[in-house]
């Protein structure tokens, strides 16, 4: 989600480029929450811009996150420079990481390295069975 459509349409390309095909792109905060709350988790990140018109970059992270209360998509904040202050305000809404603009090729491979190999990890822990001493729990019958 970004309104700044040269960065947004450069970020989908290279996104594509990467291997993900299931690609959203949303210009305001309302649009992007509209597709996100009734998704039931089908996003596994979101992309989304510190600075909207519309919503502060913020206040749409609080949102997906007061809504997600058992984890949600990673949410990864674009930044428009380095700035310290900007990357720790969005660290500290609730996203999970950040990239800056202009857009890094091998800086946005790191973070999709990054999310994928964390995604496997939950899944393979979702898979496995829970033991504590003589009770084992098995694959799906507890939540999280």
């Amino acid at each position: 989600m970004d309104n700044d459509l040269e960065f947004a349409g450069a970020l989908e390309v290279e996104l594509r480029h990467q291997g993900l095909e299931h690609i959203v792109v949303e210009q305001s905060g309302p649009a992007a929450l509209a597709r996100i709350v009734p998704s039931k988790n089908e996003f596994d990140c979101v992309f989304c811009a510190s600075r909207l018109s519309e919503m502060p970059g913020g206040e749409f992270v609080s949102i997906v996150r007061a809504i997600n209360l058992a984890g949600g998509p990673t949410i990864i904040m674009t930044v428009s420079a380095v700035d310290r202050g900007t990357i720790l305000a969005a660290l500290e809404t609730g996203a999970d990481d950040y990239i800056t603009k202009p857009l890094d090729r091998i800086e946005l491979w790191a973070r999709l390295t990054s999310i994928r190999k964390l995604m496997a990890a939950f899944k393979r822990a979702e898979q496995a069975e829970i033991a504590l001493g003589s009770i084992v729990v098995p694959q799906g019958a507890y939540r999280h």
